[in-house]
Protein backbone atom coordinates (compact mmCIF):
# COMPACT_ATOMS: atom_id res chain seq x y z
CA UNK A 1 0.00 0.00 0.00
CA UNK A 2 1.24 3.36 -1.04
CA UNK A 3 1.09 6.31 1.73
CA UNK A 4 -2.22 7.93 0.38
CA UNK A 5 -3.70 4.35 0.67
CA UNK A 6 -2.47 3.64 4.34
CA UNK A 7 -3.53 7.27 5.13
CA UNK A 8 -6.86 6.48 3.70
CA UNK A 9 -7.46 3.64 5.74
CA UNK A 10 -6.64 5.26 9.12
CA UNK A 11 -8.97 7.97 8.25
CA UNK A 12 -11.52 5.74 7.93
CA UNK A 13 -10.75 3.51 11.00
CA UNK A 14 -10.99 6.82 12.72
CA UNK A 15 -14.43 7.70 11.23
CA UNK A 16 -15.62 4.05 12.11
CA UNK A 17 -14.33 4.28 15.86
CA UNK A 18 -16.17 7.92 15.97
CA UNK A 19 -19.46 6.22 15.16
CA UNK A 20 -19.17 3.37 17.34
CA UNK A 21 -18.27 5.84 20.33
CA UNK A 22 -21.63 7.24 19.64
CA UNK A 23 -23.53 4.01 18.94
CA UNK A 24 -22.42 3.08 22.52
CA UNK A 25 -23.10 5.97 23.85
CA UNK A 26 -26.69 5.51 22.55
CA UNK A 27 -27.17 2.68 23.65
CA UNK A 28 -25.74 3.31 27.18
CA UNK A 29 -28.10 6.47 27.55
CA UNK A 30 -25.28 9.02 27.91
CA UNK A 31 -26.28 12.42 27.76
CA UNK A 32 -29.45 11.70 28.69
CA UNK A 33 -29.93 13.83 31.18
CA UNK A 34 -29.52 16.88 29.03
CA UNK A 35 -32.41 18.73 28.09
CA UNK A 36 -31.57 18.09 24.00
CA UNK A 37 -31.59 14.48 24.65
CA UNK A 38 -33.83 13.17 21.96
CA UNK A 39 -33.32 9.15 22.23
CA UNK A 40 -35.82 7.04 23.40
CA UNK A 41 -33.83 4.95 25.89
CA UNK A 42 -35.35 1.33 24.72
CA UNK A 43 -31.96 -1.30 24.67
CA UNK A 44 -32.52 -4.10 26.37
CA UNK A 45 -29.44 -5.67 28.72
CA UNK A 46 -28.57 -7.77 26.27
CA UNK A 47 -28.34 -4.97 23.27
CA UNK A 48 -26.31 -3.06 25.26
CA UNK A 49 -23.73 -5.57 25.86
CA UNK A 50 -23.68 -6.80 22.36
CA UNK A 51 -22.65 -3.29 21.56
CA UNK A 52 -19.95 -2.65 23.91
CA UNK A 53 -18.88 -6.54 22.89
CA UNK A 54 -19.23 -5.21 19.24
CA UNK A 55 -17.60 -2.02 19.37
CA UNK A 56 -14.74 -3.51 21.39
CA UNK A 57 -14.04 -6.38 19.13
CA UNK A 58 -14.18 -4.01 16.31
CA UNK A 59 -11.66 -1.77 17.71
CA UNK A 60 -9.52 -4.40 18.37
CA UNK A 61 -9.85 -6.04 14.94
CA UNK A 62 -9.12 -2.37 13.31
CA UNK A 63 -6.14 -2.07 15.73
CA UNK A 64 -4.46 -5.54 14.17
CA UNK A 65 -5.00 -4.38 10.51
CA UNK A 66 -3.06 -1.24 11.64
CA UNK A 67 -0.27 -3.51 12.33
CA UNK A 68 -0.67 -6.06 9.69
CA UNK A 69 -1.43 -3.00 6.98
CA UNK A 70 1.67 -1.07 8.10
CA UNK A 71 0.07 1.63 8.77
CA UNK A 72 1.44 4.04 11.24
CA UNK A 73 -0.39 5.72 14.18
CA UNK A 74 -0.04 8.46 16.26
CA UNK A 75 0.66 8.10 20.21
CA UNK A 76 -2.60 10.37 21.84
CA UNK A 77 -0.93 14.43 22.23
CA UNK A 78 -3.79 16.22 23.93
CA UNK A 79 -4.15 15.81 27.34
CA UNK A 80 -7.95 14.70 28.33
CA UNK A 81 -8.48 17.99 30.92
CA UNK A 82 -7.01 20.30 28.17
CA UNK A 83 -9.49 19.18 25.59
CA UNK A 84 -12.28 19.43 28.09
CA UNK A 85 -10.83 22.66 29.52
CA UNK A 86 -11.23 23.94 25.78
CA UNK A 87 -14.95 22.99 25.78
CA UNK A 88 -16.04 24.30 28.56
CA UNK A 89 -13.91 27.60 27.66
CA UNK A 90 -15.59 27.47 24.37
CA UNK A 91 -19.30 26.44 26.59
CA UNK A 92 -18.65 29.70 28.25
CA UNK A 93 -18.14 32.02 25.17
CA UNK A 94 -21.09 30.96 24.03
CA UNK A 95 -23.19 32.12 27.03
CA UNK A 96 -21.73 34.80 27.50
CA UNK A 97 -22.86 35.86 23.38
CA UNK A 98 -26.45 35.05 24.82
CA UNK A 99 -26.03 37.53 27.41
CA UNK A 100 -29.19 40.35 27.29
CA UNK A 101 -26.06 42.59 26.25
CA UNK A 102 -25.90 40.74 22.40
CA UNK A 103 -28.97 39.69 22.06
CA UNK A 104 -30.35 43.28 22.10
CA UNK A 105 -28.77 43.62 18.97
CA UNK A 106 -31.25 41.63 17.18
CA UNK A 107 -34.15 43.92 19.01
CA UNK A 108 -34.40 45.42 22.19
CA UNK A 109 -35.22 43.12 25.42
CA UNK A 110 -37.80 43.94 28.02
CA UNK A 111 -36.02 44.58 30.97
CA UNK A 112 -37.44 41.75 33.13
CA UNK A 113 -36.56 39.47 30.07
CA UNK A 114 -33.28 40.81 30.43
CA UNK A 115 -32.83 40.02 33.93
CA UNK A 116 -33.59 36.36 33.68
CA UNK A 117 -31.42 36.38 30.97
CA UNK A 118 -28.87 37.75 32.71
CA UNK A 119 -29.47 35.68 35.97
CA UNK A 120 -29.25 32.38 33.43
CA UNK A 121 -25.87 33.69 31.99
CA UNK A 122 -24.58 34.39 35.63
CA UNK A 123 -25.59 31.07 37.15
CA UNK A 124 -24.71 29.02 33.91
CA UNK A 125 -21.14 30.88 34.11
CA UNK A 126 -20.74 30.46 38.06
CA UNK A 127 -21.51 26.74 37.38
CA UNK A 128 -19.26 26.19 34.42
CA UNK A 129 -16.12 28.46 35.34
CA UNK A 130 -15.25 26.41 38.58
CA UNK A 131 -15.18 23.29 36.67
CA UNK A 132 -13.06 24.60 34.15
CA UNK A 133 -10.59 26.24 36.82
CA UNK A 134 -9.75 22.80 38.05
CA UNK A 135 -9.22 21.57 35.09
CA UNK A 136 -6.63 24.44 34.59
CA UNK A 137 -4.07 22.92 37.42
CA UNK A 138 -3.36 20.27 34.89
CA UNK A 139 -2.17 23.15 32.19
CA UNK A 140 0.57 24.11 34.88
CA UNK A 141 1.34 20.90 35.99
CA UNK A 142 2.16 19.02 33.11
CA UNK A 143 4.76 21.75 32.01
CA UNK A 144 8.51 21.38 33.11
Amino acid sequence: MNLPQKRHVAATFQHVDKLLQAAVAAVMGQGTDSPFNGMILDATSEQRQRVLEGARRARERMASALHELGVPTQAPQVPASRSAYTGLLFAEVDIEDMAPKRLGGYCPLAAEDARTLETICTDLLAILGPVRATLATNETEDQP
